[in-house]
């Protein structure tokens, strides 16, 4: 007995040294900590989604991804208490970041992926940095410093380095047009994922991070059941395809539950420049998670690329903080 009790006494105190060690991590270090492993699912999430876009209807696929996401997050939402009551605004807040983050990004990397290669796909999405700064100008007003929009604007130019690339060299043998296509349809998905960076600041405090995580995927669940129905009347039976349903049950857990965890957490306690900066960091593991896992060729300008967006946030992220800039 006093040994069970010496082992439970041991086990509280190194839980207790844990939670201390986070503590003690300053805010902003914490939000770029968050952001950073909510960006490695959102890129693992991008190895599932060719999977899903060769085997399954986008719609059903998608829908059923998000009802696993509110099922793995609607527990702990309950366990923590009553859920919270939004107003009319922040219920709009909620829907626009949905729409943003759910509807388009992944619709558009969905079909996206059926035109052009995943490390291409990757790439493409460090436009979002540029896009979040665009759209924080128009939505509300919220400037970035000249030094933070040079630093941007070079981890955004990883970008060309791949795409001014022939079609054989980036592991696809599509044409030239349809591969355009393709990229187009990425660039509509960063764009909705800019649209969730944005609209994710501007919930208050009162709404807690489980608590935006569950509607935002709850609401999901709404806007991609209507797709879904007419899949599945309009179109030809849904596959049982194993290897389909097992990545999107992958995405409803990690990227979608998790991730969005991360993420709504993290936007919440860095600047714009931070958060935006940030999503620069998916082309990076989505590049590594290709080499490694699925088997494609990391060339030259790509690692060029990704030497510059990595080297740019680090620049960006370490000026922030240390001017006071990286909250806020």
């Amino acid at each position: 007995m006093a040994v069970i009790e010496s082992e439970q006494t041991g086990e509280r105190l190194r839980i207790g040294s844990l939670r201390v060690c986070w503590a003690a991590i300053p805010s902003a270090w914490l939000g770029i900590i968050e952001l950073t492993l909510g960006m490695a699912t959102i890129a693992a999430g991008f190895l599932a989604s060719d999977v899903i876009t060769r085997t399954l209807p986008i719609m059903v696929a998608s829908t059923v991804r998000y009802l696993i996401a509110t099922a793995v997050l609607l527990p702990i939402l309950l366990l923590r208490g009553p859920p919270p009551r939004l107003s009319g605004a922040n219920w709009r807040t909620l829907v626009a970041v949905a729409l943003g983050g759910t509807l388009v990004f992944n619709t558009g990397l969905l079909l996206g992926l059926r035109y052009t290669s995943i490390i291409e796909a990757g790439i493409v999405t460090s436009t979002t940095p540029v896009l979040v700064g665009v759209f924080g100008l128009l939505f509300f007003r919220e400037r970035l410093s000249r030094r933070s929009w040079l630093a941007i604007l070079v981890a955004t130019s990883g970008v060309f380095l791949v795409i001014v690339q022939p079609a054989e060299a980036t592991g696809t043998d599509a044409g030239p047009w349809v591969r355009l296509g393709g990229l187009l349809l990425v660039l509509v998905a960063a764009s909705g994922e800019a649209c969730f960076n944005v609209f994710g600041r501007r919930l208050p405090r009162s709404v807690s991070s489980i608590a935006a995580s569950t509607l935002t995927m709850a609401i999901a669940i709404v806007l991609f059941l209507p797709g879904a129905i007419v899949e599945i009347v309009a179109g030809p039976p849904v596959p049982a395809n194993r290897d389909g349903w097992l990545a999107v049950a992958f995405m409803g857990v990690l990227p979608s539950a998790i991730g969005v965890l991360l993420w709504a957490d993290g936007v919440r306690r860095v600047s714009l420049a931070v958060s935006g900066a940030v999503t620069a960091l998916i082309p990076v593991f989505t590049s590594l998670l290709a080499v490694v896992i699925v088997g494609e060729r990391l060339r030259t300008p790509t690692v060029l690329g990704i030497v510059i967006i990595v080297v740019s946030l680090a620049f960006l992220a370490r000026t922030s903080i240390r001017d006071g800039t990286g909250l806020p």
